[in-house]
């Protein structure tokens, strides 16, 4: 009787289905590198996305009211103007170095403003 259960789940496992194993996905970004660029590159993209947004919010106005209004594309656009203005802002204040070092250098300023005041 063991035996011909034993033989009965071995047959059973041979046709079950293999296990699937779970994929990794991976989001494929535009990585740019956004500090080592000039001024001049930095404006151009921030420029260009300001006009590609103004050209769908000019689109949706002079369209009928069910015009599909292109939400991803003005979230992208959006993003890429957060994305690249600190690069651009800390590219025009002189100050070298990525936009963190800037915040840590402007939040250990207000610190030094508020011990002085305290003192």
């Amino acid at each position: 009787m063991k035996l011909a259960l034993a033989l009965l789940v071995a047959a059973a496992s041979a046709f079950a289905p293999a296990p699937v194993a779970p994929r990794a996905t991976r989001l494929r970004a535009e990585t740019a590198d956004y500090a080592s660029m000039d001024v001049d590159a930095l404006e151009k993209i921030i420029e260009e996305s300001r006009r590609k947004l103004l050209d769908l919010r000019l689109e949706k106005r002079q369209q009928s009211k069910k015009a599909q209004f292109k939400s991803s594309e003005v979230r992208a656009l959006k993003a890429t103007v957060a994305r690249v203005m600190p690069f651009y802002e800390a590219k025009l204040d002189g100050v070298s170095g990525a936009p963190v070092d800037q915040k840590r250098s402007m939040a250990k300023e207000r610190r030094a403003k508020k011990a002085t005041v305290e003192a």
